[in-house]
């Protein structure tokens, strides 16, 4: 009977034993999914945090973190204005690159002047990562201005000469000068370096568009030029209409080159073949210079002889101009600015 009971007691305890083992793997594995847990989410409170610092040494050093495009300038300045990138739009015809990007100020009573800070090109300059530099213009929309609080004022600067398939702009820099109620921040300073705008990618206009029409960025910021026809007739006289919509006041704008007295434009088509285009009327009436509206279209008119009907366009048609404004004039035949360029026109035979 004893050794029946040993027998007995032995068989009890090898089964409280697995119980013992079972719970106790169960829990582990319960209290290891709850490690587990715990551990994913600070990983991600982790990366948080990894890019928080990446933006704030990419702003602080101008070293390059990631493919995101920042701005790096003086930290005393970051905490007074906030610089934010908008935009970068290239303009196929003229070759040009539409900078654009904003300061917030936060507290009253600051100014700020971005560009031109220096006569010479120590401080403002651009260029890819091949180290290719590009002209700045710096009329465009740039220079001093005086910040409101908490209100996004704009800056506009245009690229010259870049070419049409850069997909980015590594490198902007730009000299400035910050005025504050308590002290002055600027570019040269003290050792302190220009702002720069670094991994700017490119958006290019579609140069397959109708109707296309391109060219410097000064000028169309103050105006908008548009084809609005090209008709052919059967005597071969193919009529090309544009309309000029100042986005200012007192603007004028002429059209055409000067070729004995008269103003021209010229057309060409893929094959090879060019034409000119004259005033259909006085040069006054049609192409000379005229004072624009702000906000309603002014016409402007060529006609092209000896057309043939078998050709349903011109690919691109060029035209010298000067546009006259109180805040500063631009024109084709100052260093550097390409006459307007019109791409893919159809022409509507009659």
């Amino acid at each position: 009977m004893k050794t029946k009971r040993k027998i007995q007691v032995r068989i009890i305890l090898v089964a409280m034993m697995g119980l013992l083992f079972m719970f106790g793997t169960s829990t582990t594995i319960f209290a290891q999914d709850e490690t587990k847990e715990t551990t994913e989410k600070p990983a991600k409170k982790k990366s948080k945090f990894g890019s928080f610092l990446r933006k704030v040494g990419e702003s602080a050093t101008g070293i390059n973190m990631s493919d995101e495009t920042f701005i790096a300038w003086d930290l005393k300045a970051q905490t007074k204005v906030e610089l934010s990138f908008i935009s970068a739009e290239g303009d196929v015809a003229s070759r040009e690159v539409l900078l654009t990007f904003s300061a917030k100020t936060k507290q009253s009573g600051i100014s700020l002047e971005i560009a031109g800070i220096s006569t010479s090109d120590e401080q403002d300059f651009a260029a890819d990562l091949k180290g290719n530099r590009f002209e700045i213009d710096r009329k465009v929309d740039a220079g001093k201005k005086d910040l409101i609080e908490g209100i996004p004022v704009f800056y506009k600067i245009a690229l010259k000469n870049v070419p049409i398939d850069l997909p980015a702009i590594e490198v902007v820099s730009l000299g400035y000068y910050l005025w504050s109620k308590d002290s002055n921040i600027g570019s040269g300073m003290a050792g302190t370096q220009p702002m720069q705008i670094r991994n700017i990618p490119i958006q290019w206009n579609n140069p397959g568009t109708e109707n296309l029409v391109g060219w410097t960025a000064s000028a169309r910021l103050m105006c908008d030029l548009n084809v609005v026809s090209c008709i052919g007739d059967a005597s071969g006289n193919v009529v090309l209409t544009l309309a000029a919509t100042a986005k200012n006041d007192n603007l004028k704008l002429e059209l055409g080159k000067t070729n004995n007295n008269s103003q021209i434009v010229e057309a060409f088509n893929n094959s090879g073949a060019n034409y000119e285009g004259t005033c259909p009327g006085s040069y006054s009436e049609c192409v000379g210079q005229k004072e624009l509206i702000k906000g309603l279209p002014v016409q402007f008119q060529f006609v092209f002889s000896g057309i043939e009907n078998a050709i349903p366009s011109f690919d691109l048609i060029k035209s010298e101009f000067y546009l006259w404004s109180p805040n500063g004039s631009c024109g084709s035949n100052m260093s550097g600015v390409q006459p307007v360029q019109i791409r893919n026109i159809r022409i509507a035979w009659e």
